[in-house]
């Protein structure tokens, strides 16, 4: 009689399989999530301006901390959510530390040279432009 080989279960085949099936589904998952980005990009636009103002008054509530700027930012479009011109919401990144900028700002009469923000105006008595980073003027 001949020796008994017992019959070996295709391992480098599943191997592949899995392999294969794997990255096909990251493939798709990074499609979705190219596809997603590009219509998601839109709802979350973010502008910058460039200019030099002055912090000229503050305003802290529940609806966070706003503050006025002199001369008003172009994004708020001539109007001002009643005197005050940008906010800095409550579940904004860094918060701490853009407020004690902008309060140091208005304590020193420092300028700012520029503003991120989330929204576009105009500002109105119900919005202000949603600030997330702010660039302090040079000495």
């Amino acid at each position: 009689m001949g020796a008994y080989y017992p019959k070996q279960t295709p391992v480098i085949r599943y191997h592949v399989t899995v392999h294969c099936y794997l990255e096909c589904q990251m493939r798709l998952l990074l499609k979705f999530c190219s596809i997603f980005g590009l219509l998601a990009a839109p709802l979350q636009a973010q502008h910058y301006e460039a200019g030099s103002w002055r912090v000229t008054g503050y305003r802290t509530g529940v609806d966070g901390s706003l503050f006025t700027l002199s001369p008003p930012p172009a994004g708020c479009g001539g109007g001002s959510n009643y005197g005050e011109h940008i906010s800095i919401s409550d579940n904004t990144l860094h918060r701490e530390e853009i407020v004690a900028s902008l309060m140091s700002a208005y304590l020193s009469s420092e300028l700012i040279s520029g503003l991120w923000y989330r929204n576009d105006g105009p500002c109105s008595s119900s919005s202000a432009l949603d600030v997330y980073m702010i660039r302090m003027k040079v000495k």
